[in-house]
């Protein structure tokens, strides 16, 4: 095995290389996480140090790039949910749940100290784009 360790990906946050670092281990593949204590202390720096980095050995990169592409679980955090409803425009399964309005809440809570609204659940065809109200089904 050699010496020369390559950053296979580099994440914002030291929780999302964790879950990319258990993920090639369980595999195998030996892993190296760089700059997460940094990052840790100070997440501001993440962007300026090129993120928390997962490294692997040369040998092992090609391997690891699948892994991590394959992966079904999302790393990056997004709040995207599978579903199984039928599109009213192009009539196709391919529909998400989605989350309408963070950026508002957010902001209002960040200038009221407190959000003035929740954001809302839609669901989301991936094919045409449509978007309509959420009814959760009993």
């Amino acid at each position: 095995m050699s010496d020369n360790f390559v950053t296979v990906r580099a994440f914002s946050m030291p929780w999302q290389a964790d879950v990319a670092r258990a993920t090639l281990e369980t595999r195998g593949i030996p892993v190296s996480v760089a700059d997460a204590n940094t990052v840790s202390v100070n997440w501001l720096y993440s962007n300026a140090i090129g993120g928390v980095r997962v490294q692997v050995p040369e040998e092992f990169t090609e391997q690891a790039n699948e892994i991590l592409s394959s992966q079904v679980e999302s790393i990056d955090g997004s709040t995207e949910e599978e579903d199984d409803t039928v599109c009213p425009r192009c009539g196709k399964h391919k529909t998400t749940i989605v989350r309408k309005g963070k950026r508002w809440a957010f902001l209002s809570w960040l200038l009221a100290g407190f959000p003035l609204f929740y954001p809302s659940k839609m669901y989301q065809c991936k094919d045409c784009g449509e978007t309509w109200k959420y009814k959760q089904s009993i």
